[in-house]
């Protein structure tokens, strides 16, 4: 198995970029889509969020990004490759989550920074817990969101020679 040096860093940058874009899609559109203002009788406004539609949203944002990145970043790459970077994405993730985990308990404002770093896994992990209602598994399993990529990468070609292409 040989894997190409200069495909390392295509899921981690990916995973880092969807983020971001899928951060600022739900600040900037997400309350377009899913929040909910009445008017009470003496003219004060409340605002509320649906949470159905606040799943749909963001579950529609991890496959957009997931569905781009499938086709745009890892495409040229053979699914082993893609399961590495992915690998190297995970830890990082993990390694990001610490230090906001850190973050959190000694500089809180640190983390208006770091949290956007993290949001396409994050929305995954949302609507994991909407459906299956136990945020550790959720967690867990939002942990492995870069190598639903896997599934886009080429299959990897048998290198051997058969006796008929051989012209054995």
């Amino acid at each position: 198995m040989k894997i190409r040096g200069n495909t390392l860093w295509r899921v981690p940058v990916f995973c880092i970029l969807a983020s971001v874009v899928c951060y600022c899609l739900t600040i900037y559109l997400g309350g377009m889509f899913y929040a909910v203002k009445t008017v009470d009788a003496d003219g004060t406004i409340q605002a509320s969020i649906d949470p159905f539609r606040a799943m749909i949203f963001e579950l529609v944002l991890f496959v957009a990004a997931l569905l781009a990145g499938g086709f745009l970043v890892v495409r040229s790459m053979n699914r082993a490759e893609i399961a590495v970077s992915a690998a190297i994405a995970g830890v990082l993730c993990l390694a990001l989550r610490g230090v906001i985990y850190a973050a959190s308990q000694f500089a809180p404002a640190a983390m208006v920074w770091l949290l956007p770093l993290l949001e396409w896994s994050s929305e995954l992990n949302t609507v994991l817990v909407r459906l299956i209602r136990h945020s550790g598994a959720a967690y867990g399993i939002s942990l492995f969101a870069p190598f639903l990529l896997v599934f886009f990468g080429k299959e990897k070609k048998d290198e051997r020679v058969t006796g008929e292409a051989a012209g054995i």
